[in-house]
């Protein structure tokens, strides 16, 4: 396998292990306003090497007398977790 063939490969596995973005959402306060496209930096606590920086696909912003929430949805990596991983290490 040449070079060109082995990094494409790198990638695929890459995907496979790690996806292309995140799914599902986290509520936040509502400053700082977060928007549509903007790149947000997602970190896990436990394990900083699956952080990681995405494209946000969308947001609902709620105003009631409980305050102003924000309801964030990421999506696409602009950048992916550093090492790839997205299994969890059994810490809870």
């Amino acid at each position: 396998m040449d070079s060109q063939g082995a990094e494409k490969r790198a990638k695929e596995i890459f995907n496979e292990k790690c996806g292309s973005g995140f799914k599902g959402k986290f509520i936040s306060f509502g400053f700082p306003s977060i928007t549509h496209s903007q790149i947000i930096e997602v970190q896990d606590p436990d394990d900083l090497s699956r952080s990681a920086k995405a494209f946000v696909d969308k947001v609902i912003k709620k105003f009631n007398k409980d305050g102003y929430r924000q309801e964030i949805f990421p999506g696409f990596y602009y950048e992916p977790p550093k090492t790839g991983s997205s299994k969890s290490n059994g810490k809870k």
